[in-house]
């Protein structure tokens, strides 16, 4: 009966880490081919905005004990764009009930740290009113505000887990290089590449930082979504997109610092294998962003790692030839792609910011998607 509320609303997806008082409603999504496993609860998080902004309406599940992990994407992704989604999270550290000690704390603040962050939320148990809840959920979500379900043990039907993991055939990936590069070029040349030499009818979603503003210098466009704060979020984001946007090419503009910071999401972008994404990631071996610290990608082989996931195909570019060649032979050949390319670092950048909202960006983004064929 649950499972048809939600339908009813909206809900076409899940997207989250898993918990057992879900087995019900996990089983209901998976049986129709709509459970995404992430994880972690922030890649949950970026992976049902990226399917909010291209006209999903994912619900994003983890259990309150995985809140941290979700907390910064929720702030600076999620509340600052103002991209509403329905979060369904389970209460454990219940004071009512037994449970391990490392729950007990978020058992005690889960609702109000919803309440702290901006967002309306219902505990879900046996005595109260699931329609009216619902009229709630519906209510909000159109107001462009996000809600949260905090769900106590036993409100789901307590049922065995169903879902089964399908391994399937991959081929080896590609190389289209075979060295590992050593130069290093100017980013302002590689983003103004991509730029030009990826389809008109693309979308480009690129990380936090001067990664964006710089991308932003080279002329501001529709197609592009700038991350301004959830570092280490753009690929999942990008993926979200792509799982929507199947027929239009996604490119994901990463930094080294960024993706070491959440690798583990390469794995779904690997397993749900979109055919049109291109996985960039512009390394110059430090955190340029916050004043040019090091970061720990210079012992870090990417090209070895993404072909690890079972990217379909990895190039290493250092110079301005192999790059433009590469992503015309991605683009046409099924993916997903990942493109590295090493980066001097700037001394002293003096970049702009977007000088509209993020919240203008993200519906800009979404009307932009919306229109594409």
């Amino acid at each position: 009966m649950i499972f048809d509320y939600f339908k009813k609303v909206g809900f076409n997806s899940m997207v989250g880490v898993p918990c057992s008082y879900f087995n019900s409603m996990m089983n209901c999504y998976h049986k129709n081919k709509k459970l995404i496993i992430s994880n972690n609860e922030g890649e949950a998080v970026a992976i049902a905005a990226g399917k909010k902004l291209a006209g999903g309406n994912p619900i994003v599940f983890f259990q309150n004990s995985g809140f941290g992990n979700a907390l910064n994407p929720i702030t600076s992704l999620i509340q600052t764009n103002k991209i509403p989604l329905l979060f369904m999270v389970s209460l454990r550290g219940d004071k009512l009930l037994r449970d391990e000690p490392q729950h007990l704390i978020m058992g005690k603040i889960t609702k109000n740290l919803f309440t702290s962050i901006g967002i309306r939320s219902e505990i879900l148990d046996s005595s109260k009113n699931v329609k009216m809840i619902f009229k709630k959920i519906k209510d909000d979500i159109s107001e462009g505000k996000s809600f949260a379900l905090i769900v106590k043990k036993g409100f789901f039907e307590k049922t065995k887990n169903l879902t089964k993991f399908v391994k399937k055939k991959i081929p080896k990936t590609y190389f289209l290089t075979k060295t590992k590069s050593v130069k290093k070029i100017s980013r302002r040349n590689v983003i103004n590449i991509i730029k030009k030499n990826v389809p008109t009818k693309s979308c480009i979603i690129s990380s936090t930082g001067f990664l964006s503003r710089e991308l932003y210098s080279l002329g501001d466009d529709p197609r592009n979504f700038y991350m301004v704060g959830a570092m280490g979020c753009s690929c999942s984001i990008s993926l979200g997109v792509a799982m929507i946007k199947k027929n239009h090419n996604v490119i994901c503009i990463d930094g080294d610092g960024a993706l070491l910071m959440r690798l583990g999401s390469m794995s779904n972008i690997s397993h749900y294998r979109p055919k049109k994404f291109l996985h960039f990631l512009i390394n110059n071996e430090s955190h340029e962003s916050t004043g040019g610290q090091f970061s720990n990608a210079i012992n870090v082989n990417f090209g070895q790692i993404a072909s690890g996931f079972n990217y379909a195909s990895v190039s290493v570019c250092d110079d301005i030839e192999t790059l433009i060649s590469s992503i015309s032979w991605c683009i046409k050949n099924d993916g997903p792609h990942f493109i590295e390319v090493k980066v001097k670092k700037i001394t002293d950048p003096d970049f702009p910011r977007p000088s509209e909202t993020p919240e203008f960006n993200a519906r800009r983004f979404t009307n932009y998607l919306s229109n594409l064929e």
